[in-house]
């Protein structure tokens, strides 16, 4: 049975991404990546408030929802601001990322297992997911909402402007191997503009 409840978390991540995927490419990513994140951080927040084990097979499953959108989102918005050249390191640079970040949960989880036990008169296993779902999903998704670049032609976040957003059309077309009918340079002669696309994670 355990198993069973575990195992829900995939059944919503995998029933999600392909609908997800067809979603994104309509929508802005500034908004819904952070969105997302703030869903699975809340439910994962909600497990504490469990008291059975139907409630524990839907928010695995509902966790599992809210997360399987991420790599899709994360894979597009590589493919939209980097080029066949350059996506495979910004997409290891990411996997490297997530390992890192169990990394760094282990010892959070055991200083937590170790030191909130019934701190509140609550379990220990209460602040656990209170701590991995609520504090630092919510703190990391804030940050998205300000940082997360949306396509190529947007110019909706604070470090994008017409001209850089050109340019890294610009980058994509010629990635593709085409190259603009009317192209005589223009804005692609900013070396610093070239670089800060290009370097921007």
């Amino acid at each position: 049975m355990w198993s069973a409840r575990i195992s829900l978390f995939y059944v919503g991540y995998i029933v999600t991404q392909l609908p997800a995927t067809v979603y994104l490419a309509k929508g802005l990513l500034r908004w819904q990546m952070p969105a997302y994140v703030i869903a699975w951080s809340v439910i994962t927040a909600c497990m504490a408030a469990m008291t059975s084990g139907w409630s524990f097979f839907v928010c695995r499953f509902m966790v599992g929802v809210a997360e399987g959108p991420f790599f899709p989102m994360v894979s597009l918005m590589t493919s939209l601001w980097y080029t066949k050249e350059e996506a495979p390191l910004r997409m290891a640079i990411w996997h490297v990322g997530n390992i890192g970040s169990n990394i760094f949960s282990g010892p959070l989880a055991a200083s937590v297992l170790e030191n909130m036990n019934d701190v509140a008169g609550m379990r220990v296993w209460y602040w656990f997911v209170i701590f991995e779902g609520n504090i630092v999903g919510l703190f990391v998704a804030a940050m998205g909402f300000w940082c997360i670049p949306n396509f190529l032609h947007d110019t909706g976040t604070y470090f994008t402007n017409p001209e850089m957003s050109e340019m890294a059309q610009y980058r994509m077309v010629v990635s593709a191997g085409g190259r603009p009918e009317d192209d005589e340079g223009g804005a692609w002669n900013c070396k610093w503009g070239r670089l800060s696309c290009c370097f921007y994670f």
